[in-house]
C-alpha cells in the first residue's frame, strides 16, 4: 500500500511563507540606524558583526535588497529579537502579527 502525503492547508501556508523568504528580508533602514546610534554602535560595527563589508551593508539599506537568513539571524543576537522585530520588513501586516504572536506570544504593536 503506498503512503500518499496529504498537503493540509497549514502546510499549503508553510510552503507559501519559505518562499517568501527564500531569498531574505528587508530591513527598514531609518529603524535600523536609530537603533544602531541610540544603542552606540556604528554601521561598520554592525555590518561586520553580520559578516557584510561596510559598503555592501550601506548599498543594501540605500536599494533595499534582502539580506540572507544567516545575516538576519547575527542581527537579531545583536539587536535582540524585539529591537530586531521593529527593523525587519514584513511583506504584509497578518504575517507580521503571526510571526509577532508566534515570537513573542502576543500580538505585535
Amino acid at each position: 500500500m503506498d503512503s500518499r502525503a496529504n498537503m493540509s492547508s497549514s502546510g499549503k501556508r508553510f510552503t507559501e511563507r519559505s518562499r517568501l523568504y527564500a531569498q531574505g528580508c528587508s530591513l527598514k533602514k531609518r529603524a535600523l540606524l536609530r537603533w544602531i546610534y541610540g544603542a552606540g554602535y556604528t554601521q561598520p560595527y554592525v555590518a561586520q558583526r553580520m559578516g557584510l563589508d561596510i559598503d555592501e551593508f550601506k548599498n543594501r539599506l540605500r536599494t533595499r535588497k534582502k539580506f540572507d537568513m544567516q545575516e538576519i539571524r547575527a542581527l537579531v543576537f545583536l539587536m535582540g529579537a524585539r529591537a530586531a522585530f521593529g527593523v525587519i520588513y514584513f511583506p504584509t501586516n497578518d504575517e507580521r502579527e503571526r510571526i509577532g504572536k508566534a515570537a513573542f506570544g502576543e500580538e505585535s504593536k
